[in-house]
């Protein structure tokens, strides 16, 4: 068995850290090549994301051989597609997934930036699939978390949309390494949403981005909308 771990963002040059596709270094390969001859790899994934076309060929290289994915804190952008190699993927109670349009960067002239450009078209395409395959979600539900928009999953909404099988709790400790008890009083408790607000996050989930004909209009209509159309529940129920 290998263990692999994904942290920072993907681009940059160290093993553990980014993951790019530039001529001169490519980590990602680097990376993939630590455990070119592993059948069983533990994959564990803490990162903000990066280039798109790096984390889908991540994917591409490392899926059917990761029997597990951990995600300890932030899957956030492009470090999705590399998580979802594992074929069970495990993520914290705190932890918290962003899906948007897939991005990548080039340094060169107009030509060359217009063949990145198609190729990444190509890459959005193959992962919107792996999404539809993983979540068994429509096309039109996986093309609004795509859009552009910024669409985070709490580790609750990421089970239930099937990005993620199982929440786990990890341990934590204080400054001088003692276990804390879940229970400290001096964590502030992780928020809870009644079953209207988890529909309507689910709703504007699978709205994507809009069109408006004034944001500030729009924003103002939604918030005397809110005001008299929610009642808070009380804390006892």
């Amino acid at each position: 068995m290998a263990l692999l771990t994904v942290l920072s963002t993907i681009h940059h040059t160290r093993c553990c850290g980014q993951l790019t596709l530039m001529k001169a270094r490519q980590p990602w390969r680097e990376l993939v090549a630590q455990v070119r001859d592993a059948r069983d790899i533990k994959l564990f994934v803490d990162s903000v994301g990066g280039d798109t076309i790096a984390a889908v060929e991540t994917f591409h290289a490392l899926h059917g051989r990761v029997s597990e994915t951990t995600i300890t804190d932030k899957c956030f952008s492009a470090a999705l597609p590399v998580a979802l190699a594992g074929k069970k993927i495990l993520i914290e109670r705190r932890a918290r997934i962003l899906c948007h349009a897939p991005c990548s960067w080039k340094y060169s002239h107009a030509d060359e930036m217009i063949l990145t450009a198609g190729r990444l078209r190509q890459y959005a395409a193959y992962l919107k699939k792996i999404l539809m395959e993983r979540t068994e979600m429509s096309e039109t539900v996986v093309d609004g978390w795509l859009n552009g928009a910024d669409f985070y999953f709490t580790a609750e909404q990421a089970v239930a949309y099937g990005l993620a099988d199982e929440i786990f709790d990890a341990p934590r400790f204080d400054a001088d390494g003692l276990p804390v008890a879940a229970c400290d009083s001096n964590e502030k408790p992780l928020p809870t949403f009644t079953e209207d607000e988890l529909f309507f996050q689910d709703v504007l989930l699978s709205l994507g981005r809009l069109k408006v004909r004034n944001k500030a209009d729009f924003m103002r209509e939604l918030h005397f909308w809110a005001a008299f159309n929610t009642d808070e529940q009380p804390n006892d129920l």
